[in-house]
């Protein structure tokens, strides 16, 4: 598996960052700077984590065929509810 982060999509949030530093390395200023790279089998998981964090959407998974895999396995924003409304 690989990882491929646009850094014209990256506005610093850090969050992959934050979910899977072991992944996700970020530069002076904030910004995830690993351009694409391949991800230990160890570490495929929180690869996994720190792409579903990202409100930006920067990060792109891709598998050993090349085939792009760019929905979250997990994504708690698009199903949360806001509050009831009387």
């Amino acid at each position: 598996m690989k990882v491929r982060v646009d850094s014209s999509l990256c506005q610093g949030h850090a969050m992959c960052h934050a979910l899977a530093p072991e992944v996700y390395t970020l530069d002076d200023l904030g910004f995830c700077n690993i351009g694409e790279k391949e991800v230990h089998p160890t570490q495929q998981a929180a690869a996994l984590r720190g792409r579903d964090g990202c409100p930006e959407r920067a990060i792109t998974i891709l598998d050993h065929s090349e085939q792009v895999s760019d929905t979250p396995t997990l994504d708690h924003r698009s199903s949360a509810k806001g509050p009831p409304y009387s």
